[in-house]
């Protein structure tokens, strides 16, 4: 079933959203090889949940559930940011810096995410190479004006330097 939502949500099959797919079939084994890091996400039962937090199976340190946004570090601020705008759906998505407190690896994994779906991305980044690599266009704005408005392969490094200048 879990795999039926994600389908249904991103249009696409898990493995090509998220790094580290499993589906165990069973919810404990599942909690673990989260907690673990083997898997990057599970989808259990809520009763299981509980019953393995009360019983001591769960590190409390990494469950998040229940933690105010405030309370989280920046990069974890900005994927709880991602999925409500997920959630909340529509046909366009904006970013403001949507990955700039986050590790390389994990930046690539969200933009990843944010790029395959269906919907149409604003994003601003100052991370010129991940514009080039998940972006077709790239819109430079200085001074209030946008200084120029083309196709990611039409985007020179003497134009950046002009709009970093």
């Amino acid at each position: 079933m879990p795999e039926y939502f994600i389908r249904n949500h991103f249009n696409r099959p898990p493995d090509q959203i998220f790094s580290k797919v499993g589906f165990s079939g069973d919810h404990s084994k599942t909690i673990a090889l989260v907690q673990s890091g083997s898997y990057q996400v599970g989808a259990v039962n809520f009763k299981v949940w509980k019953k393995e937090l009360a019983a001591g199976k769960i590190d409390p340190s990494k469950e998040k559930l229940h933690t105010r946004v405030g309370e989280l570090s920046g990069g974890q601020q900005q994927r709880v940011g991602i999925g409500r705008a997920f959630y909340r759906g529509g046909s366009v998505l904006m970013a403001d810096e949507p990955v700039s407190s986050l590790g390389r690896v994990q930046q690539e994994q969200i933009m990843a995410i944010i790029t395959r779906t269906d919907k149409t991305v604003v994003s601003t980044l100052h991370a010129i190479d991940l514009s080039r690599q998940f972006f077709n266009r790239i819109v430079g704005l200085k001074d209030r004006c946008i200084l120029f408005d083309l196709p990611v392969q039409e985007v020179s490094d003497t134009l950046l330097e002009t709009l970093y200048a």
